[in-house]
């Protein structure tokens, strides 16, 4: 998609994917982005994840239905009645941009990347090396007064595989922000079916003999070869600043944000970490699941960026569906407990293929305590990765209320009981 903005452009290319009739592309003429927009639902502005669903649901409700009916509001009452949110949808219904496009490419002494000599298939050396090349960058902008907020990862393997993608931060890339989105990167490529893959490593970032993902833990193989995939090491990684800013610094919010206990904590963990040693200090992040379990890992502080805590620890909800809603459970054990769930004649209650229990759900046992069931919801069955024979896990979940006043989430996993976490 062509277009005078960046979300006009990228309207006209999703109207373009979606359209058999219009070929592989859609240029939108100079000049002519309002006019293109105008016709199309408001919804657009929440595909493009421009505002919030709040914010398009109060302009349903207030009739404004188009992007041209929105456009055709004045700016000034816009700011009033819907503030600064509202005025930026305002400006992208009009068909202008408040990110105008960067027409020039980076002066090639920014650039920053390694050759290595012999391709490695361990994630832990690639992180390595990417930190040693985000530092080097860093340096080289603050030195200029200047900061990166656009940056450009490209990952090649001996093969000619790339993988490239672009992360984009408005105040600011450091160099563990750098690190943290370049681990992701390599984590998502590993995770795609025909993409970089772990020697043994499963969907959950568990390996079958219980090494973490990133192989900090004793160094999982990042690579193997796969005949529909990747077929070598990593090769290259190179980083290229594509935007970058004057470094005048943020100013901070009146109310919210860090406090100086954040900072303290920071700072804590730094300093932990150079007593402890690297890989003693972890941090959790957010990866995503259907399980409480699954939504997070822990990962080396140092490879994670202390400073953006809410970019680490939620990443937006993901496409999870059949994830327990909320609220979240407050003890999420490291390993699931065993128990048993029995009905009223004491028989072990059973949740057949078709997702439909036995009996209702009347006493719970765990070890030698027998607790009564006074609540009980479920259940709630989960498939994944049906598509694999060695990763596929089926399972259903019920959410249960003893009659000492607890709430468990607890599952059924071939025919066995397990807690899988504590509401209260």
């Amino acid at each position: 998609g062509v277009a005078d903005g960046r979300s006009a452009s990228a309207i006209a290319a999703r109207r373009a994917a979606r359209s058999k009739s219009t070929g592989n592309a859609i240029v939108v003429p100079i000049g002519d982005s309002s006019r293109f927009v105008a016709p199309l639902p408001v919804l657009w502005l929440s595909e493009l994840g421009e505002t919030t669903p709040e914010m398009i649901d109060l302009f349903l409700r207030l009739g404004l239905r188009t992007l041209g009916h929105l456009a055709a509001l004045d700016a000034s009452d816009v700011l009033a009645r819907f503030g600064n949110d509202g005025l930026h949808a305002h400006r992208l219904a009009a068909g202008g941009d408040t990110r105008p496009p960067a027409a020039t490419d980076p002066p090639p002494e920014w650039w920053v990347e390694h050759s290595f000599g012999e391709p490695v298939e361990q994630l832990e050396t690639v992180v390595f090396v990417t930190k040693r090349l985000a530092d080097d960058l860093v340096t080289r902008l603050a030195a200029e007064g200047r900061v990166c907020t656009r940056l450009v990862v490209i990952i090649e393997t001996e093969h000619g595989e790339r993988n490239e993608r672009a992360w984009y931060r408005d105040h600011g890339l450091s160099a563990t922000a750098m690190i943290e989105r370049a681990r992701w990167q390599l984590e998502g490529w590993a995770s795609q079916p025909n993409g970089l893959s772990a020697d043994g490593l499963s969907a959950d970032g568990l390996s079958a003999d219980g090494l973490s993902a990133d192989g900090l833990s004793g160094g999982v193989a990042l690579v193997r070869l796969s005949a529909d995939g990747l077929s070598g090491g990593v090769a290259l990684v190179r980083l290229i600043p594509d935007q970058v800013r004057s470094d005048d610094g943020v100013q901070p919010g009146l109310w919210g944000g860090r406090s100086q206990a954040d900072h303290d904590a920071a700072r804590a963990v730094v300093r932990l970490t150079g007593l402890a040693g690297e890989q003693a200090v972890r941090v959790p992040a957010w990866q995503g699941g259907r399980l409480p379990a699954d939504r997070y890992r822990l990962v080396p502080a140092t490879s994670v960026d202390l400073e953006d805590s809410d970019d680490r620890l939620d990443r937006g909800d993901g496409p999870w569906p059949g994830a327990a809603p909320i609220p979240s459970p407050t003890i999420v054990p490291e390993r699931s407990i065993a128990v048993e769930l029995l009905d009223e004649q004491g028989h072990p209650v059973k949740v057949s293929g078709r997702g439909e229990i036995s009996a209702p759900p009347a006493v719970l046992v765990t070890g030698s305590t027998r607790q009564r069931v006074t609540a009980w919801a479920g259940p709630w069955p989960i498939e994944q990765r049906w598509w694999s024979t060695g990763r596929q896990r089926r399972l259903a979940r019920f959410q249960l209320i003893t009659d000492q006043g607890v709430a468990h989430l607890v599952i059924i996993e071939q025919q066995r009981w397990s807690i899988l976490a504590t509401y209260s």
